[in-house]
């Protein structure tokens, strides 16, 4: 355009910008490495830092050491604030949003059970227990220590994790087949070396054989078959043919006499109560009585509608 040249000197100061990485929940101690250089988190949970330039930097959570910790807790790292479920990333200075690393623990449990007389009851009849979190299931195929996350990391609203307490409940508690709780109803908050205590439906069966038609005792015993579909035999004890079954699992059973002198037909039987139950078997006493009186009785008809049938019986030729 014709003009002269000009030209101006300025000088700018860049002043590093502050950054700050919180851990959820807070904790003192989490190591990061933030572009080749190491910060600890302090009693609060925060790592303070400063950034001289804009750019991508490189950033990871660091492992922990778990000796740090108490033998019957272990924690994991689990997600950043922005959708971000790896240890190591890439962060953009400048950032308007906070840094926040989500960290979950998980606790060593165990359980006690009890009847429903209040007696112990040996976990090792025990074949399963499934158990709800918030959001989860868990499938155990025996009593005894788990373990279980003591926390959950939900995002809210600005990109701000929370961490929230699990509430555990018991879905179901298999014993011989059968499910011996109601389900729901028994829920637990979780803390370390905590022992649950746990109420199953078990239930005592009183147990008679008895003659369908004269009802004396009879039999050796009983052929017990499970919810789960195994048998057992138990024999009477007393010579009234009785016997009695404690700690039976609530659920449908089938039962049947062994060792009489007759017929026995499976009885079913569902177990929701203490009960007590007679079992019936045709003996051979009522099986002669059942076939006989008809025959008796077809035989007096026979001979008093035709007499002369008896006369020959009587005075045969």
């Amino acid at each position: 355009l014709g003009l002269p040249a000009a030209s101006v000197e300025s000088y700018i100061t860049i002043k590093p910008a502050k950054a700050v990485i919180r851990t959820i929940p807070p904790m003192a101690g989490i190591e990061f490495k933030f572009n080749d250089q190491i910060y600890t988190s302090d009693e609060d949970g925060f790592v303070n830092f400063q950034v001289n330039m804009s750019g991508s930097f490189p950033l990871e959570v660091l492992p922990f050491d778990d000796d740090l910790l108490p033998p019957n807790v272990t924690m994991e790292f689990s997600r950043w604030n922005d959708n971000i479920f790896t240890p190591n990333r890439q962060i953009y200075f400048p950032r308007t949003r906070p840094i926040e690393a989500g960290f979950v623990f998980k606790y060593s449990v165990d359980q006690v059970f009890f009847d429903s007389t209040g007696a112990l009851v040996d976990p090792a009849r025990i074949s399963a227990m499934t158990i709800r979190g918030i959001g989860r299931t868990y499938t155990f195929e025996q009593a005894g220590p788990i373990w279980l996350p003591a926390n959950r990391l939900t995002r809210r609203i600005g990109e701000r994790l929370e961490s929230q307490e699990i509430l555990y409940y018991f879905r179901e508690i298999r014993i011989d087949g059968a499910n011996v709780i109601n389900q729901s109803q028994q829920r637990f908050r979780i803390q370390p070396d905590a022992v649950w205590p746990i109420n199953v439906l078990l239930y005592s069966a009183h147990f008679s054989a008895r003659a369908a038609m004269f009802n004396f005792p009879i039999g050796r015993g009983i052929a017990l078959t499970y919810p789960d579909g195994h048998t057992e035999e138990f024999l009477f004890d007393t010579p009234n043919a009785e016997l009695e079954i404690p700690s039976l699992a609530r659920g449908s059973y089938s039962v049947t006499i062994i060792g009489g002198w007759g017929s026995a037909l499976a009885t079913p039987m569902h177990l929701s109560q203490d009960q007590s139950i007679e079992l019936p078997m045709i003996s051979y006493l009522d099986m002669a009585v059942l076939t006989g009186v008809p025959l008796l009785f077809a035989l007096l008809l026979l001979f008093i509608g035709r007499p002369r049938i008896l006369l020959a019986i009587r005075h045969p030729s």
